[in-house]
C-alpha cells in the first residue's frame, strides 16, 4: 500500500486533493465536498500511477531507487492492476458526483490530458499541448 502511495506522487496528489476539498467546501457543505475531493484524489492517483509506469524504463536505467518500481517495493503487474481498479472508480465518482455529468466530464478531461501527457507527449516537442488543452474547459 505504501508503495502505491509513493507511485501516486503522494505529496502533489494530497495537495491537489486538499485544495479541491477547500474549494468545494466553500461552495457546498462538507458532504459533497468530500465526494468531489475523493473524485479528484482518484484522478490524481491515475495520473501519478501512469506516470510511474511510463517512467519505469528510464528510472531503471538511471537506478532511481527512490521509485517503488525500481526498488522492488512494487511490481508493474501490481501497478497495472491498481490502474485498472482506479479507472472505473474515477469515472463513477466523478460522473455521478455532486458536480454532475458536465462537471465530471470537465474534470475527467483534465485527467485525460495528464494521462495522455504521460503516455504520448512527455518526451516530445508537443508536450505543452495537454497543458494548453486542459486550460480550455
Amino acid at each position: 500500500m505504501l508503495a502505491l502511495l509513493k507511485a501516486s506522487h503522494f505529496g502533489p496528489t494530497l495537495a491537489v486533493t486538499t485544495v479541491s476539498f477547500l474549494l468545494a467546501a466553500s461552495l457546498w457543505w462538507e458532504g459533497p465536498a468530500f465526494v468531489i475531493a475523493f473524485g479528484v484524489f482518484l484522478g490524481q492517483l491515475l495520473v501519478g500511477f501512469t506516470n510511474d509506469l511510463v517512467d519505469y524504463p528510464d528510472d531503471l536505467k538511471h537506478n532511481r531507487l527512490s521509485k517503488p518500481l525500481v526498488s522492488g517495493e512494487l511490481t508493474t503487474i501490481k501497478l497495472r492492476r491498481a490502474i485498472k481498479v482506479v479507472i472505473p472508480l474515477t469515472l463513477l465518482v466523478n460522473l455521478l458526483g455532486p458536480l454532475g455529468i458536465k462537471g465530471g466530464l470537465i474534470y475527467l478531461f483534465g485527467v485525460g490530458m495528464g494521462v495522455s501527457y504521460n503516455f504520448y507527449f512527455k518526451s516530445t516537442l508537443l508536450s505543452p499541448i495537454p497543458y494548453a488543452l486542459a486550460l480550455l474547459p
